[in-house]
């Protein structure tokens, strides 16, 4: 039976308390941010561009929503845009003057 809405995970809940109880400051997006952000003291990112990447990745879905793909189908009756034609033209040599002399 599953549980009702609402009501916490048990083995969730435990697991906090276990991390809680050794760390009480830990928190795990913070902690992520952290990895993504650490520089040195020139400035430059102490952590490969691919942990930083994957943390960044994480951290986006406790921030963002999941956006989903749209398939857009054109048909028939859509609106047609107006095409445009782009001629080059090669440009003309400038003709030498002689001069009077």
């Amino acid at each position: 039976m599953a549980r009702p809405a609402g009501r916490p995970n048990k083995n969730r809940d435990h697991l906090v308390k276990l991390i809680k109880k050794d760390y009480p400051e830990y928190n795990c997006i913070l902690e992520m941010v952290s990895i993504a952000m650490q520089k040195d003291q020139t400035g430059e990112y102490l952590n490969d561009v691919n942990i930083r990447l994957n943390a960044n990745k994480e951290i986006a879905q406790y921030i963002y929503p999941k956006l989903k793909a749209i398939e857009i189908i054109a048909s028939e009756d859509a609106v047609k845009l107006p095409q445009f034609v782009v001629n080059v033209l090669k440009p003309e040599k400038p003709k030498k003057v002689k001069s009077g002399n």
